[in-house]
């Protein structure tokens, strides 16, 4: 099952299945938050709030850094989380079950 958090910001979507993270994104979002990352991800803090949409864009924008979403309106970024989305089934394996 997948927890997939979309953040959509001047019209572009961005998707990030929270149960795929890397360790490297969970630390940073400890980091800037002073929370235990679980902690972070219930979190309803403005820098909480901000580290998911910060790790989620920094995706598509490697370059992007905390403090750019700084000057940014919260009221410009729409949130959607999808929560127990099933994994995609990979055919191949459906194929040698059934043979």
């Amino acid at each position: 099952m997948a927890n997939v958090l979309t953040v959509t910001v001047q019209g572009t979507a961005h998707t990030i299945d929270l149960d795929r993270l890397t360790f490297a994104e969970g630390r940073a979002v400890e980091k800037v938050t002073g929370q235990s990352f679980g902690d972070a991800l219930g979190s309803k803090s403005l820098t909480s709030v901000q580290a998911l949409v910060w790790i989620t864009v920094k995706r598509d924008q490697p370059t992007l850094a905390f403090s750019d979403l700084d000057s940014w309106a919260i009221a410009d970024a729409e949130f959607d989380i999808a929560q127990n989305i099933p994994e995609p089934t990979d055919p191949t394996q459906a194929a040698t079950a059934a043979a």
